[in-house]
């Protein structure tokens, strides 16, 4: 029995990890339940084998976002954990992290998205906002020039990393902003984080030029 399970979730793993590979590569709606399989170096496998563990594209979609998700959540904890006394280092990975994500996932905007993966969609949102929320309190609490006091902090973080996370559902999912390249939302998502914060004209440059130079490393990698 335990190794009827094993296998299950082993096969259950291929199929994700194929899946996660092409709708990244080739975008959601081009990559068919077919192309999984074959990814997975079973070109031989019926289509059956597909719906025995995953009902839909759809879920199989949703089985790849809670993993990508969870990784990202995981990575972000492990950045706050390792650098503990260094909060600008645990910001600056962070960055490189999010930009990671965000640059990586380009074919995200044409996924067909049905009411039921909407809200699940939505859930992994709040999640990983709780996350940019301890980061970003984190950050401002060490920033010389902004005075608040612990409840000040904490409602700036609410507001500065819910306010992302609108913005990049927006930028993903929402049909009015897929037309955005990466680029003018990483201005946009910059302005926005240092007009709340109201933040120094230095510290805005040194803000904008690390995350710059972030997207311009990646790109060049």
């Amino acid at each position: 029995m335990g190794r009827k399970k094993k296998d299950t979730n082993s096969r259950k793993k291929q199929l994700v990890d194929a899946a996660t590979k092409l709708f990244f590569s080739k975008g959601y709606t081009d990559t068919s339940v077919r192309d999984i399989l074959n990814e997975t170096n079973d070109r031989t496998a019926s289509p059956s084998v597909f719906y025995y563990y995953f009902k839909s594209k759809e879920d199989i979609y949703n089985a790849v976002q809670e993993n990508y998700s969870n990784q990202y959540i995981s990575d972000i904890k492990a950045c706050i954990k390792k650098n503990t006394n260094d909060p600008e280092l645990i910001m600056d990975n962070v960055i490189n992290l999010f930009l990671k994500m965000l640059l990586k996932d380009r074919h995200v905007n044409d996924t067909v998205i049905s009411p039921e993966n909407f809200m699940y969609i939505l859930k992994l949102k709040e999640e990983i906002t709780q996350v940019f929320v301890e980061v970003w309190k984190i950050y401002i609490r060490s920033l010389k020039w902004f005075e608040a006091d612990d409840e000040k902090c904490h409602r700036m973080a609410l507001f500065i990393a819910g306010g992302i996370g609108e913005m990049l559902f927006e930028y993903k999912y929402i049909g009015t902003n897929k037309d955005k390249d990466s680029h003018k939302f990483i201005e946009e998502m910059i302005e926005f984080c240092v007009n709340t914060l109201d933040a120094p004209d230095e510290e805005r440059k040194r803000y904008r030029k690390m995350i710059l130079q972030h997207v311009s490393d990646m790109k060049r990698g």
